[in-house]
């Protein structure tokens, strides 16, 4: 009978147990780009400074919970970029397989609008100790990237009241 009793109240307090971590992310998210300058044949690195990031969710068990939805538009008046505003929609994320000891990575893929024309954009992600990088080609002369801090909280077995 106190055999049964245990394996009850065991099975009781798991089912009211969670694990996994919780993602937190920023409200902001810092852009920029590098493209070749013909006339001073160098390559130009820039961060775009006029940037609406409307997250998806600020908290999540995943970066697909966190990215996946989430919209940024950018003001391309401060850049010598030839083009009008940048929107950007993250469509996708996918993760590579994990490798204890080494950064996370995996694949992004974000629709771009540009003047109304529409590209699907493949990025690669890096993440490691709170650094999130996503990086890809605009076009042949423009790469962009993004990153921001994401904080992982709570990576224990949490009870749930």
């Amino acid at each position: 009978m106190k055999k049964i009793m245990i394996t009850l109240l065991s099975i009781v307090s798991f089912a009211y147990c969670s694990g996994g971590c919780i993602l937190t992310q920023p409200k902001t998210l810092n852009v920029s780009y590098s493209s070749y300058d013909n006339v001073l044949k160098a390559n130009i690195n820039k961060k775009f400074t006029n940037i609406k990031y409307i997250p998806t969710s600020l908290e999540g068990t995943n970066f697909k919970e966190l990215f996946v939805g989430s919209k940024i538009m950018i003001d391309t008046t401060s850049t010598n970029l030839k083009r009008p505003n940048i929107k950007a929609e993250i469509t996708d994320i996918k993760a590579n397989k994990r490798i204890k000891g080494k950064p996370r990575t995996g694949n992004l893929t974000i629709q771009v609008t540009v003047d109304k024309e529409v590209s699907i954009i493949p990025m690669t992600y890096y993440y490691n100790n709170g650094y999130f990088r996503a990086v890809g080609m605009l076009d042949k002369d423009v790469i962009l990237s993004f990153n921001t801090t994401i904080k992982a909280v709570l990576c224990e077995v949490k009870v749930d009241k």
